[in-house]
């Protein structure tokens, strides 16, 4: 299991300060607390998955054209950044192009492109957030060469356009079919993580909470999936009182087996470090 990435309470100050939270949270807030939180539990769970098989699989799940209530939904979740969550990916990037990065998104999944695709157009990405910015600075004290240090910035900067493009076309994704979900008439949904040990404590209470009314945000916060960075959730929907019952039943169920998952995980770590300890 890879260590997890450290991130300090200077970084998240820097965020915030570098995006627009800074209109909304102080330090020391309520809203503070909760958003540094997330980053630190994005950050952890980042440092355990494989980010490229884990990549393999959004673009797997969004290849096709979208429909236009897709592309619609898409425009204008970029265009008006309604979602706080987004706003993490704001960090050096200046408000005037928040805009421009919306509409790129959103044309490429209308045009059917691959969150990879759509990366390699968000020029407007110029920097590196600060989680990449640390790991670029310990390169650079490491003494790494100039052909080195160009070559693992652009792997950072990619990187960081990939994952906006993924969350992004996850988000639009996810809500269009919330709202092709309350067209059909259902009036429940439940939250599905994947079930292995990688899934994280707010996912995995996401997926315990079983069914809640449609209209009803998750324990997360979030309507639907991602509840944050390189999610691997999905959310299926019930139209009826025997089918909201059995989705509850088997939503609960699944979370006690996603949990026992996860405690066979870190079982599993902690006899592989004893025994190299040995």
């Amino acid at each position: 299991m890879a260590e997890p990435l450290a991130i300090t309470g200077a970084e998240i100050d820097a965020m915030i300060a570098a995006s627009e939270l800074a209109e909304i949270v102080t330090a020391g807030s309520p809203e503070y607390v909760a958003f540094a939180e997330y980053v630190r539990m994005s950050v952890e769970e980042a440092a355990r998955i494989k980010e490229g098989a884990l990549y393999e699989q959004y673009a797997a799940a969004i290849t096709g054209n979208l429909s236009d209530e897709a592309y619609q939904t898409a425009a204008h979740l970029a265009k008006n950044k309604a979602r706080e969550q987004a706003k993490t990916f704001a960090v050096g990037i200046a408000k005037t192009d928040l805009n421009t990065m919306g509409q790129t998104i959103a044309n490429g999944l209308a045009e059917g492109l691959h969150p990879d695709e759509i990366a390699t157009q968000l020029d407007m990405v110029k920097g590196l957030d600060p989680q990449r910015a640390a790991r670029y600075q310990a390169l650079v004290d490491s003494g790494a060469s100039e052909a080195s240090l160009e070559q693992s910035y652009q792997s950072l900067l990619a990187d960081r356009r990939e994952t906006i493009a993924s969350y992004e076309a996850r988000v639009a994704t996810e809500t269009a079919q919330l709202q092709r979900a309350e067209s059909r008439g259902a009036t429940a949904k439940v939250w599905m993580a994947v079930g292995d040990g990688r899934v994280c404590p707010v996912c995995l209470g996401n997926e315990a909470d079983g069914a809640v009314p449609l209209k009803k945000n998750f324990p997360s916060g979030n309507a639907a999936p991602p509840a944050h960075p390189r999610c691997r959730c999905t959310t299926a929907y019930a139209t009826s009182a025997a089918q909201r019952a059995r989705m509850d039943r088997r939503g609960k169920a699944r979370a006690k087996a996603t949990q026992d998952a996860i405690d066979a995980e870190e079982e599993a770590a902690r006899n592989a470090d004893e025994e190299e300890a040995t």
